[in-house]
């Protein structure tokens, strides 16, 4: 889901049965106007129609956002690490990405 929201592409979800996380994030999906659910493949019909017909009000929900959120959360967990260095709490690039090491 984050690959598609990221790359601007609405969602039309299909969660595995009794997987409650899975069902949860669909949910969010549709109600935070991203794509839609469809949890009962009785209705996959309709709901795809659902779907296709609101793909440009999707796509509108999705471009106002910025999904990435990796500084964002960086700079949240820095503000907890030592400002004079006690601690040893560094902040280190591996693999391309930003990381925190302590010690």
């Amino acid at each position: 889901m984050s690959e598609s929201l990221f790359l601007g592409k609405p969602v039309f979800s299909i969660p595995v049965a009794r997987q409650f996380e899975q069902w949860l994030n669909a949910w969010h999906l549709g109600d935070l106007g991203y794509g839609c659910m469809c949890d009962d493949l009785d209705e996959f019909e309709p709901a795809m129609r659902r779907f296709l017909a609101n793909l440009d009000t999707y796509r509108e929900n999705i471009a106002g956002q910025n999904f990435l959120g990796n500084e964002l959360a960086l700079a949240r967990i820095t503000q907890f690490l030592p400002k004079d260095g006690a601690g040893g709490g560094k902040i280190v690039v591996q693999n391309g990405g930003t990381g925190i090491r302590l010690g």
